[in-house]
């Protein structure tokens, strides 16, 4: 009888033995698949990836298409009328007429240009010369008058000097002519002011007259779309 518990206790740990590592041979084998699962996530990640460097872009892998179409919404922003050329140019340049101010017809709108050489105060770098106030202050009041333009000024030095000292003395011309087309009544929108420092030279700084050429400020007469659009088109 003994011999028989014993026997049936030996029995029961042996059954319970292998009840338990089948369970836990169940368990392994159920979390198997889980690293399976995180390599073809993984995978399909690299893949994706490969695919393109624009792969997340919902509207295909290369982003030339949106480049393209940014190009073209630019150029229809900055296209001004023939009609409206020809009817502000003819008054402005009769406003700057007898003045050392130079004046181009371009496709986005009529530049003047005011070298610092023949506009500027020589011992005081932002201030004008009295023979610019004459054409400067006709210039703003037929922009005033037209309420459907706008100017942009446009302060720009030669290379020399040190880029802060460029960037605050071009801010300040530009401010200077600004300022004539301010006391005119333009504000708001359509007066925009900017210092441009020496990255936008029209001739070479390796020499004086070049030099010279390049310490300019511009005025830039637009329609108020046009100047409205081109400061949308920047931020």
């Amino acid at each position: 009888m003994k011999l028989l518990k014993t026997t049936t206790v030996v029995l029961c740990m042996s059954v319970s033995a292998c009840s338990y590592f089948h369970k836990e041979s169940d368990v392994a084998t159920a979390k198997e698949p889980v690293p399976q699962a995180k390599v073809e996530t993984q995978k399909t990640e690299t893949q994706a990836k490969a695919d393109g460097g624009h792969w997340w872009w919902p509207f295909g892998k290369s982003d030339k298409t949106v480049t393209e179409a940014k190009a073209q919404a630019k150029a229809q922003e900055i296209t001004v009328s023939k009609d409206w050329l020809d009817q502000h140019e003819k008054t402005i340049r009769e406003a700057i007429a007898g003045s050392k101010m130079q004046m181009e017809r371009r496709e986005d709108g009529l530049l003047l240009i005011a070298n610092v050489d023949d506009s500027f105060n020589p011992d005081r770098a932002e201030m004008l010369l009295p023979s610019m106030l004459g054409p400067l202050g006709r210039t703003a009041k037929l922009v005033f008058k037209d309420d459907q333009s706008a100017v942009i000024v446009l302060g720009h030095t030669d290379s020399t000097g040190s880029k802060a000292v460029n960037d605050q003395l071009s801010l300040g011309r530009a401010k200077a002519v600004a300022s004539i087309f301010r006391l005119s009544g333009l504000n708001g929108n359509r007066l925009v002011v900017r210092g441009l420092s020496d990255t936008q030279p029209r001739a070479a700084n390796d020499n004086a007259e070049g030099r010279a050429q390049n310490r300019r400020v511009e005025v830039l007469i637009q329609p108020r779309t046009v100047v409205l659009a081109s400061l949308q088109s920047k931020r």
